[in-house]
């Protein structure tokens, strides 16, 4: 209970902490389903809490509030039980009703707000800015899965705003200088550390400083605060929380062993690809497609390493918990995801050029690898908003597109076949999400694939045709290429969100009516589709479409043969190599209210 006592606050501070009281629920039944669902929702996907301190630091709350004694609790840890809130809230996909728990779908769209402005209001209170302590860092931190997946130039400027500032604290810490003795502990005093030589003193501020050299390095377009040279600190060890000793120095778990941070320790490693690769993009080096296959390996490096209970084949006993699925599905996604941005822009190309082969088949396998992870995901929180059906998004485009160039005749049992309508039903659950720009995207999702099947469908029509009439399967006159196909597609979705912007709804085309889940069902008429040359100018379409910050892949790149190109590596003239990488998650430019989802397909 002593650590999270602190003096009185001035009037001023006082006054500003009473109205965040406002905000916390006063019933503690409610606090307590919300924290529980805060660590079966939320905490598999960002693991920010050391969770034993956590509780019983809450567990200390509760009792001084009992007492009457809230005015002497710590406000930054105030504002690390504010976000704990949010998160929680945040991660939940439609209303709750319940004799103890309430949260309607109004609650959904503001409570997590509502949270985040009083955590904010609670830092300000326990003057932040001034002497550097470990729970301001800890409420950063908790700020991140907030506010990177927000989609509002707004929520990426606070971002980059508390994400420097904390890491200047952690130098100011000494944190990056910390060294790989895990005898040495932090010199400072801190109050949410516990006194003396011990694991749990050292690791606890690691954690934190690592996820923001993670959140520093994944940022595409801002550069770094402190590049890795300049951090003389170990990762975090591979320890389970309740691992971390108060008392001692203890050795970690080896590192065949899955633990609380492993999620965390694959994305710090993905982070340092991403800073890698920014470096290199950036410099005025010609960019070669050996480039590419460095990386690729450098992502199977990690892949490779996960613990067996990581791998995507691992086999579970009956019964694992619930989170543990969702991590380990979430990881293999999270890295094939990476594999398949690298690949794709490639893809067909490789079909022409044996150059490109290797991406051809890998981006493929990366495709399939990440619907199958997502057939796990399916009853997750969307951890990563909006961007999380960008990811099925990609692996969907890469499987039609290697349908539409092999061209198979049976269909009953192919496996791109079943995972692209598997993934219909994940983007139908997401219409009903609470979240706009969520369901936004499954809309359009949704009439893409429908459009592309139903052409899918003509196509086949024909070939049955054709072999009735004594002839081949494939049509000896050129088909259209898939990234025509795509374009002519996309404008007529385009065209719809467009209507649909003046008519306070998204669903010109129909939600879901050109495509269902049951594979035996047909499809509902649509519009034909247009001649290019009426649907779209070459100009307007790459303003509107390809060149979206927001899109997977900026730019068609190699689906037309005669697209040009430049460095010798087969990108076109127009592409955003940055896009290899993915969107930037936290971009003070990015908005989802401009953005369309069609330039993922």
């Amino acid at each position: 209970m002593a650590s999270l006592l602190v003096p009185p606050l001035t009037p001023r501070r006082k006054l500003v902490l009473d109205d965040v009281w406002t905000s916390i629920p006063s019933s503690k039944p409610f606090l307590d389903w919300l924290i529980s669902n805060y660590y079966a929702r939320a905490d598999w996907g960002w693991h920010l809490h050391h969770k034993p301190t956590f509780m019983a630091e809450y567990d200390a709350f509760t009792d001084l509030v009992r007492q009457g004694r809230r005015d002497e609790i710590d406000p930054l840890w105030i504002a690390q039980l504010l976000m704990t809130l949010c998160l929680s809230v945040n991660s939940l996909d439609g209303e709750v009703d319940s004799p103890l728990v309430s949260i309607s779908a109004k609650d959904l769209e503001t409570l997590p707000w509502t949270f985040f402005e009083s955590a904010q209001s609670a830092l300000e209170c326990g003057d932040w800015t001034g002497r550097p302590r470990v729970r301001t860092l800890q409420a950063i931190v908790l700020f991140a899965p907030f506010l990177v997946f927000a989609g509002m130039p707004s929520a990426g400027e606070r971002h980059q705003t508390y994400l420097g500032a904390a890491i200047r604290i952690c130098q100011q810490l000494g944190l990056h200088k910390l060294g790989h003795d895990p005898s040495h502990m932090p010199t400072f005093d801190d109050a949410a550390l516990p006194p003396g030589v011990n694991t749990m003193r050292r690791e606890i501020p690691i954690r934190l400083f690592y996820t923001l050299l993670y959140l520093d390095y994944m940022a595409i377009k801002v550069k770094s605060s402190l590049p890795p040279p300049l951090v003389d600190c170990a990762p975090p060890g591979n320890f389970n929380d309740d691992d971390l000793s108060s008392e001692s120095i203890v050795e970690p778990q080896p590192a065949d062993v899955s633990t609380d941070v492993i999620f965390e320790t694959v994305k710090y490693r993905i982070a340092l690809q991403q800073r890698r690769f920014n470096e290199i993009i950036n410099q005025d080096a010609s960019f070669e497609y050996d480039i590419i296959l460095d990386l690729d390996a450098e992502y199977r490096s990690i892949i490779d390493s996960l613990p067996p209970t990581m791998q995507a084949d691992y086999i579970p006993p009956h019964g694992e918990d619930l989170g543990q699925v969702w991590k380990r599905h979430m990881c293999n996604q999270t890295l094939f995801n990476r594999l398949l941005r690298l690949h794709r822009p490639f893809m067909s190309r490789g079909l022409r050029d044996p150059k490109y082969n290797y991406s051809t088949t890998q981006a493929i396998y990366a495709a399939r690898k990440t619907l199958l992870a997502q057939q796990h995901l399916q009853r997750a929180p969307l951890i990563k908003s909006g961007f999380q059906l960008l990811n099925v998004q990609g692996a969907v485009v890469v499987l039609f597109m290697s349908l539409w160039s092999d061209w198979p005749e049976e269909l009953d049992n192919n496996s791109d076949h079943f995972l692209i309508r598997e993934s219909v039903t994940f983007f139908e659950r997401t219409l009903t999400s609470s979240k706009g720009p969520v369901r936004k995207i499954a809309t359009q999702s949704l009439q893409v694939i429908g459009l592309l099947f139903e052409e899918f469908e003509k196509r086949r029509t024909a070939s049955e045709a054709r072999r009735a009439a004594g002839g081949s399967w494939s049509s000896d006159v050129d088909e259209e290429s898939y990234g025509h196909l795509l374009k002519r597609i996309g404008a007529i979705v385009v065209s719809a969100a467009s209507a649909a912007s003046t008519t306070a709804g998204l669903d010109t085309l129909g939600a879901a009516s050109h495509i269902v889940s049951d594979p035996h069902a047909g499809f509902a008429p649509v519009p034909p589709l247009p001649p290019v040359a009426a649907a779209y100018t070459d100009a307007s379409f790459a303003s509107s479409l390809w060149t979206n910050p927001g899109n997977l892949f900026d730019s068609m790149n190699d689906l037309d043969p005669d697209t040009p190109t430049t460095n010798g590596m087969g990108l076109a003239l127009d592409f955003d190599v940055s896009s290899l990488q993915g969107p930037e998650y936290a971009s003070s430019t990015f908005d989802w209210g401009g953005w369309t989802a069609v330039g993922s397909f």
